[in-house]
């Protein structure tokens, strides 16, 4: 019954499918593939939290649905920045070439980001970039360290986590979300949420919710169940434990 909705029916689809309860119609809309219910749970995970350890067997699709999870994010949250790294180059490629083989196997992405010309996969020697208009999904070689410094993201998504250099991904690249995309918005929505409970407009509980719930960069970390010692462990138990 929305007043835009009435206007513009499309409008009423596109809130129905930027909705993760829903992602499953809409992969099958935009991207020409049918997930699994397992899969559409890990995309409603990967949405809702800013840390998520996504562990998974050997070919439980861990890639795959990384590069479902960045199409998505870019195409639903316009200006996002989603970086991809591995132990290798040829490692965080493997999360853009399987995004790629979507974009090329779907028809009405491919119609949509044709309005763009700039819309589209490049591949760069240091460098695998793919823009969805104002979004952008990068794929970088860590190497030492070195080269990636200063780069900025919304989203870190770390693939075969226990085969990272920890201190590369500590020291450099944990920083890389060290800056929120629009800072001056992040504090105006602060100062207002503050206003509206002094004012008696929202109660404590109510702020404090919001304030845990407003967006925030997010860290994804993949991989498959190792050792206690290793990377991934530390990790999801660090995060779980919190």
């Amino acid at each position: 019954n929305h007043e835009l909705w009435k206007e513009n029916p499309n409008l009423a689809l596109m809130d129905l499918m930027r909705q993760p309860d829903n992602f499953g119609f809409t992969c099958k809309v935009l991207f020409n593939i049918t997930l699994h219910p397992f899969q559409v749970i890990a995309l409603k995970t990967l949405w809702k939290y800013p840390f998520v350890a996504f562990i998974a067997t050997r070919g439980g699709g861990k890639s795959y649905l990384f590069a479902i999870y960045c199409l998505l994010k870019c195409l639903f949250c316009p200006g996002t920045k989603i970086i991809l790294t591995g132990s290798s180059f040829r490692q965080a490629k493997i999360i853009f070439s399987n995004a790629e083989m979507i974009w090329r196997n779907a028809e009405m992405l491919q119609d949509i980001l044709s309005i763009d010309k700039t819309n589209k996969p490049l591949h760069d020697t240091d460098m695998y970039q793919f823009r969805i208009f104002d979004s952008t999904i990068t794929s970088i070689p860590t190497g030492n360290g070195e080269k990636i410094r200063g780069q900025r993201c919304n989203c870190l998504i770390a693939d075969e986590f226990n085969s990272q250099d920890m201190n590369i991904y500590q020291e450099v690249m944990q920083g890389f979300g060290a800056v929120s995309s629009n800072p001056m918005d992040k504090i105006i929505e602060q100062g207002k949420l503050r206003a509206m409970l002094e004012l008696g407009d929202i109660t404590e509980e109510l702020y404090n919710e919001r304030v845990l719930r407003a967006p925030s960069n997010q860290q994804i970390i993949g991989g498959t169940c190792g050792y206690t010692f290793e990377p991934l462990y530390r990790y999801w138990k660090k995060w779980h434990d919190i």
